[in-house]
């Protein structure tokens, strides 16, 4: 993973979002993902931005809590990925990188049946 630095949040710079590890923890003026995942699973933020199995347990845990009951297939969980919120809580940063302008319509409608459907 980048040094955390490289990813810091910084006012006007497009590329300083405040989006951390592979699975874009956020920490910035419009999303506190990273603490969200941190108070879920228990993992220092220091550790979510810096180790790659606790960053991938952190955004697996807002993903679950977005979700809210675990699903019966693998295509229920569509809803939480997709930035649009599952059942339970909405993380519109987990998908939507922090606030970005994140459009679900950028993906085709095709590309999201076939996702749906497993």
């Amino acid at each position: 993973m980048p040094p955390p630095p490289a990813s810091e949040y910084k006012s006007g710079d497009l590329h300083g979002w405040g989006s951390y590890g592979i699975m874009a923890l956020v920490r910035n003026p419009t999303a506190d993902t990273l603490g969200d995942a941190s108070r879920l699973t228990r993992i220092s933020a220091s550790k979510l931005v810096t180790d790659c199995k606790s960053n991938i347990l952190g955004g697996a845990a807002l993903l679950s809590r977005s979700q809210g009951e675990k699903p019966a297939t693998l295509g229920e969980w569509f809803g939480a990925v997709d930035g649009m919120g599952g059942n339970g809580k909405l993380y519109k940063a987990v998908a939507g990188i922090g606030g970005a302008n994140f459009s679900p319509s950028k993906f085709s409608r095709r590309s999201k049946r076939e996702l749906r459907s497993g």
